[in-house]
């Protein structure tokens, strides 16, 4: 496993234009995450203009991103599913990742969540196992018991 990082980010880096063909990632803030505390960029997907969903990019090595959380969440509108919106986001995000020095980015998701896990798989990431939560996970404490660990390099 990669060596855990500190958390030093304090300032958003310029996001460019962040575009795959009709599908766009708009920045709506740069803001500590609520949940697990690390500097967050957390963006809007439009798709052809439209709002098709969130995805949010944490910025931190702790254990719960690197073993639980992962340094990626989204989540696609039911309307706009189908179109590989998250996959494509995930692509769109890892030179910014690489940016802030990431070598490789954690994803995870609930074992049962195919539609989740083939975006993992289709953005290019490998999965590498499933975990038990520890009871103070705040996932444990919502009844979910496992992730799904994928790894994504973000190297050119």
């Amino acid at each position: 496993m990669t060596e855990l990082l500190p958390n030093l980010i304090t300032a958003p880096l310029e996001c460019g234009v962040l575009r795959d063909g009709e599908l766009q990632l708009e920045l709506v803030e740069f803001i500590s995450h609520p949940i697990h505390i690390v500097p967050s960029y957390h963006f809007r997907i439009l798709l052809r203009g439209r709002a098709a969903g969130t995805i949010n990019l944490r910025l931190g090595w702790d254990e719960n991103l690197v073993l639980y959380a992962g340094h990626i969440g989204y989540g696609v509108h039911e309307a706009f599913r189908g179109h590989r919106c998250a996959a494509r986001s995930v692509v769109l995000l890892k030179p910014l990742a690489r940016r802030h020095g990431f070598e490789e980015i954690w994803i995870t998701c609930d074992p049962d969540n195919t539609a989740s896990r083939r975006s993992c798989e289709l953005a290019g990431a490998e999965f590498v196992e499933i975990v038990d939560l520890p009871e103070t996970s705040v996932y444990y404490s919502r009844g979910i018991r496992q992730k799904c660990r994928y790894r994504l390099p973000v190297a050119e």
